[in-house]
């Protein structure tokens, strides 16, 4: 593992393709002057998401954004009373080639997919085909979730599947580039992929575990129950009601249709093998959309909660959708409370794509964000304080750090090697040019100059990775614990 997270790699020719994109114009309604300086005004109003407190913040644009962490793109959408208000892209499509982002280019959803899925086992609810308590073996058909001493008294259920409580195995899957065997869902349930066995192994709705195995067994659900592929029912029931166009679940994406995305961009600027990964795990990880496609979900999802819209679900429905399980999470997508207004949230992240979308429930708001690269989360994360800041929404408040001065008779205790077990991964710490600084020679040589936060601590301000040192009863330092996690043991 690194001792610090992997530091962006800037590309130049992708940088300056990047900055000149800022100008691109895509979606924007209604075309007033008013709204293209709202526009203007967020990008390049961004601010840093880590700050210390006592210097000035300076803002940055979204062009400086993409460069300063090394992201070849964004897509953005606001939406505001109930309508996709504007939406953007910036930045370029593949690092080596002509084309520019804009609001029409896809992305993959990554986990996104989730709560768009379990809208389409909404509707089958609402439709009386499924019972969202009973055993989901009653719907399976073409396989069956092993049973076990977990699902004697308590069997896995549909409510279960999309609140993450149905002590499913398998966390999330890497899914498979154009040269690998590309298996279909059922061999992934079996095991068969690159991923273990989808069973149970733990006892049903004690626990929130997130499970993206859960939402390939609903997925088959959907289409044992519905005698159509995921890709057709999600089509007819959700993606063509709530105008999602552009939007489709098939895996792998058609042809056809490549031209139209991003590719997956890694985190030192190289694109994936393939151009991009496929995912038969559709529900799980499986859309490829647009922010103004997704943005068009979370309307659908404000509509039918407030009674005004029933294009997917009715109301009755949107309220279970957006109902909190006991164990903290909704029926699809994040719930929870921002200043006493009801919001649903989801983020995603598949191989070289990030992406997030944020709503209020009753307020016709919300932001979706996308990306096809793997560190592009805290450009989207500082995207999202700026348009929450400029339209005056409750939203997530920037990291502020006081710092103190260590005399620097007093640094050179903190030097050392300093070893990561059981993968005997060494670093070094050294003072340079006043500063405590780790050393990684790993993977090449790597500096990270770290600032004082208390008489042990210390923060990374490039990436707000914590470090904090231990000492014996001597005062000798004989380890450094990264993010409260990470042990480094010093062993000289």
């Amino acid at each position: 593992m690194k001792f610090m997270k992997n530091p962006f790699l800037p590309f130049l020719s992708l940088l300056i393709l990047s900055a000149l994109a800022v100008g691109c114009s895509d979606e924007m309604t209604p075309p007033e002057d008013d709204l293209a300086a709202e526009i203007t005004a967020i990008e390049n109003g961004l601010t840093p998401g880590l700050q210390v407190k006592g210097n000035p913040v300076d803002s940055f644009s979204i062009a400086e954004g993409l460069e300063k962490y090394g992201v070849p793109n964004v897509s953005i959408a606001v939406i505001e009373n109930g309508k996709v208000k504007w939406a953007r892209g910036y930045g370029i499509k593949h690092p080596d080639h002509d084309g520019e982002v804009d609001a029409s280019t896809l992305f993959q959803a990554a986990s996104i997919s989730k709560p768009v899925a379990a809208m389409g086992v909404h509707r089958l609810a609402q439709e009386g085909k499924v019972d969202l308590d009973e055993n989901v073996n009653n719907y399976l058909t073409s396989w069956k979730l092993p049973e076990n001493k977990f699902t004697e008294e308590q069997p896995v259920t549909l409510r279960h599947l999309m609140t993450h409580t149905g002590g499913i195995t398998v966390h999330g899957f890497p899914g498979y580039a154009k040269t690998d065997k590309f298996p279909t869902d059922l061999e992934v349930l079996n095991g068969e992929g690159n991923t273990d066995p989808i069973r149970v192994d733990t006892f049903p709705g004690v626990m929130n575990r997130y499970s993206g195995g859960g939402y390939t067994i609903m997925e088959r659900v959907v289409e044992d129950v519905s005698g159509q592929s995921f890709t057709d029912y999600m089509q007819a029931a959700v993606l063509g009601p709530l105008g999602m166009e552009l939007s489709t679940y098939a895996q792998p994406l058609p042809a056809a249709r490549e031209d139209e995305i991003a590719v997956a961009i890694h985190g030192d600027g190289s694109v994936y093998a393939g151009d991009f990964h496929s995912y038969p795990e559709q529900a799980a990880a499986g859309l490829w959309t647009t922010p103004t496609d997704l943005a068009k979900f979370a309307i659908g999802v404000q509509r039918a909660y407030g009674g005004t819209g029933d294009e997917v679900l009715n109301q009755e429905y949107a309220k279970i959708m957006l109902t909190q399980h006991e164990h903290g999470h909704g029926h699809g997508p994040g719930v929870g409370d921002n200043e006493g207004d009801l919001v649903f949230m989801h983020g995603g992240k598949n191989a070289g794509y990030t992406c997030h979308l944020y709503a209020w429930a009753e307020r016709g708001t919300g932001m979706v964000a996308m990306s096809s690269a793997d560190n592009a989360r805290p450009l989207i994360q500082d995207i999202e304080r700026a348009i929450a800041e400029y339209y005056g929404w409750s939203f997530e408040k920037p990291t502020v750090v006081e710092l103190i001065e260590i005399p620097a008779a007093d640094l050179p205790k903190f030097e050392g090697t300093f070893v990561f077990r059981p993968q005997e991964y060494q670093v070094s710490v050294v003072v340079k040019e006043g500063k405590v600084t780790i050393i990684d020679e790993n993977d090449g040589v790597e500096e990270y100059p770290l600032d004082p936060t208390g008489p042990m601590e210390f923060i990374d301000l490039s990436d707000g990775a914590r470090i904090s040192f231990e000492a014996d009863d001597t005062g000798k330092i004989v380890a450094a614990i990264q993010d409260g996690r990470f042990r480094f043991d010093r062993v000289e």
